[in-house]
């Protein structure tokens, strides 16, 4: 048996909890990992915006050994708070919070609007690179709540403030969404690798309304193809980018069950 993952240290992880994830700025804010303005959309439509197991949910892994048969895994669920609203991230600066990060929001929201709401609606390129860069953005700021879930390294993080696109080696998928009782975050992630400077992974799944957007995260080529393979209910709109997506709203639905297989962990590797 062959360790392929080990739990990150403190010298392995984004230094969200000291200074700003993004920029390394100082000092920091809090920052709602589900804006407001979205949990009154959904609430105005009928969505529970609480859990009943009182948190969203997001799995820390711990620890993999694996031949080429079988892959074992030690996981860890990282609590949350209960109500959406409540999701509050403390990572990022006050001009990063009210700068590029506000601007995204605002480019996306029309979008996220059509998608919530469940109406037919055709999506240009420029919108859906919007979207996608909102998503990584939220799935970021979710997983920056427990650092060693964290997809991206610090350096990653820093260049897609400067960039305003996803990082290498991410992907942004859309698939219907119908469960109006389950709404939020999913999220599993870890590190694995060398010590100082390891590969990290993760996927979150963001329930909102009519949609569920999944990110796919890694930062090595051989175990981003070990993250669980989407249906084909879900579209990509990162990458590649479409130029154009027509969306029905009575498409295939993804289920809950293909989002807990989506945050439950690696595919068994090929080998050590």
């Amino acid at each position: 048996m062959t360790s392929i993952l080990r739990q990150a240290t403190k010298e392995d992880l984004p230094q969200g909890t000291r200074s700003c994830i993004f920029c390394a700025g100082r000092p920091l804010t809090r920052e709602h990992v589900w804006p407001k303005w979205l949990s009154a959309e959904l609430q105005q439509h009928g969505f529970t915006l609480d859990r009943p197991d009182g948190a969203p949910h997001q799995v820390r892994l711990v620890g993999i050994t694996a031949d080429r048969q079988h892959a074992h895994q030690e996981v860890e669920t990282v609590g949350g708070a209960k109500l959406l609203g409540d999701l509050v991230a403390r990572s990022v600066c006050g001009p990063c919070n009210n700068g590029w990060m506000s601007a995204l929001e605002d480019s996306a929201k029309p979008s996220l609007l059509a998608l919530i709401r469940g109406t037919d609606a055709t999506f240009e390129q420029e919108a859906l690179v919007s979207l996608a860069t909102w998503a990584v953005k939220t799935a970021i700021l979710y997983q920056s709540q427990d650092p060693a879930s964290l997809a991206w390294t610090a350096e990653q993080l820093q260049r897609f403030r400067v960039a305003g696109r996803p990082p290498a080696l991410t992907t942004v998928s859309l698939a219907r969404w119908t469960d109006k009782t389950q709404q939020g975050p999913h999220s599993m992630g870890g590190a694995y690798g060398g010590v100082g400077r390891p590969n990290r992974f993760g996927v979150t799944v963001l329930l909102v309304g009519y949609v569920a957007i999944t990110v796919r995260a890694a930062t090595d080529t051989r175990y981003f193809g070990q993250l669980a393979t989407l249906g084909k209910e879900w579209s990509t709109i990162w990458t590649p980018v479409p130029s154009q997506l027509t969306w029905r709203a009575h498409r295939r639905p993804a289920l809950l069950q293909d989002v807990e297989r989506l945050t439950s962990g690696f595919a068994a590797p090929d080998g050590p």
